[in-house]
């Protein structure tokens, strides 16, 4: 997840200083932004749905937006969160079967720019940087998927709820965090069960580690969960 500043910039612009997309050339910085069309949605609202063709993807200007998915039952539940600068769905831009792999929504009120399909993989054939680019992110989600899957194999629930705290900490760059998912969907994406979570944060509450109910949670002991949630595998994890 990238996270950039914007204070309403023309969409060139926002282009030109984005970690991706601004590794392209003038021309193809201009050929994207002139096959960009704006976009808003309401908080809650669907951005697009599992199995639907992936024509475009998101680039978002303000907002959150989350992938949803459906376990066998039915049961909801929220993987990958995008924040202000991330471009939703840019992999997919790329797979041949063309169709979105998972639902996304907006957590929050979201502003961005549709960037369509065609006009991507346009523009990636006629420049090269732009190409590497492209294929280093997708490379580093894969490394995180590794990791993250790595983590669910060998590493105990305290320590995969420390590891998003962490995260969410680095994100909202305040100990004063607000979940962004319910307690049941964030603990199916951690793959443990709601109740096993309420019993890890009920836990830290007595070590005096958090403070806060319901979706705040409020840092009290930043160090300590640091190393309850230290990397879990210096060869994944390494830079």
């Amino acid at each position: 997840m990238t996270k950039i500043r914007n204070d309403q910039r023309p969409l060139p612009e926002l282009i030109a200083l984005h970690p991706i997309l601004g590794s392209a050339n003038a021309t193809s910085i201009q050929f994207l932004a002139a096959n960009a069309s704006p976009c808003s949605f309401e908080r809650g609202a669907r951005i697009y749905d599992e199995g639907e063709p992936a024509t475009r993807c998101l680039l978002i200007e303000n907002g959150e937006i989350c992938l949803v998915c459906y376990t066998e039952q039915g049961d909801e539940y929220f993987r990958n969160n995008f924040v202000a600068g991330s471009l939703v769905a840019l992999p997919v831009m790329f797979m041949e079967h063309g169709c979105y792999p998972a639902s996304a929504k907006a957590t929050t009120s979201v502003k961005g720019y549709w960037i369509s399909r065609k006009a991507l993989n346009d523009a990636c054939q006629q420049d090269g940087p732009l190409s590497l680019t492209c294929l280093r992110y997708t490379s580093e989600m894969l490394r995180q998927s590794l990791i993250k899957s790595y983590s669910l194999a060998t590493t105990d629930c305290a320590h995969r709820l420390a590891e998003y705290v962490l995260r969410l900490h680095t994100l909202q760059n305040k100990s004063d965090l607000e979940l962004p998912l319910k307690i049941g969907q964030l603990a199916a994406n951690l793959g443990m069960r709601g109740e096993t979570l309420s019993r890890v944060l009920a836990s830290w509450r007595r070590q005096g580690l958090i403070s806060g109910r319901g979706n705040r949670v409020n840092i009290l002991d930043l160090e300590s969960l640091r190393l309850m949630g230290a990397p879990c595998s210096k060869t994944l994890m390494h830079e």
